[in-house]
């Protein structure tokens, strides 16, 4: 950008600033867009990992007997579920397959873990509790599968 010099008829070449008070300049373009996608891709994926990890430890602490709110636990996995969703919406183009798995199994996730509230099996709650174990895990993974893929589909561009 070219603004005019102390002397007429003068030019004076101004340079972009690279931050400013509000922290830096956002890149414009492509660029900018894939950086933004980026950044979007890891929070979802840091989301995940955080709340299910939280989730995990909540349920574990429960079922070990502790007084632990249900609410927190449900909306730990309630966020899990948030961010793998994310993550497959935002992977429908590169791995569409996957995606709806993903899709799936986060749906999957909170069905169980409601299903085993309401049915009291006896000796056999373990089957539900163990399917909600198996199914958030599972969550937790596809996370981490949708991001690289994503990540990996950014790379190509």
């Amino acid at each position: 950008m070219r603004k005019y010099g102390a002397s007429p008829g003068t030019f004076v070449e101004r340079q972009q600033p690279e931050s400013n008070l509000h922290g830096p300049v956002p890149a414009t373009g492509r660029k900018g867009v894939i950086r933004m996608k980026e950044s979007i891709t890891m929070t979802l994926a840091m989301a995940a990992r955080l709340s299910g990890l939280l989730a995990l430890g909540s349920g574990v602490v429960g079922w070990a007997g502790y007084a632990v709110p249900l609410y927190i636990h449900i909306a730990l996995g309630s966020l899990l579920i948030v961010a793998v969703w994310s993550l497959a919406f935002q992977a429908r183009s590169v791995a569409a397959g996957l995606a709806r798995f993903a899709g799936a199994v986060g749906a999957f996730i909170p069905v169980v873990g409601l299903l085993q509230l309401r049915f009291q099996l006896g000796e056999f709650q373990w089957v539900p509790q163990g399917l909600h174990l198996a199914a958030g895990l599972g969550g937790i993974a596809f996370a981490e599968i949708l991001a690289k893929r994503i990540r990996l589909s950014m790379q190509t561009l």
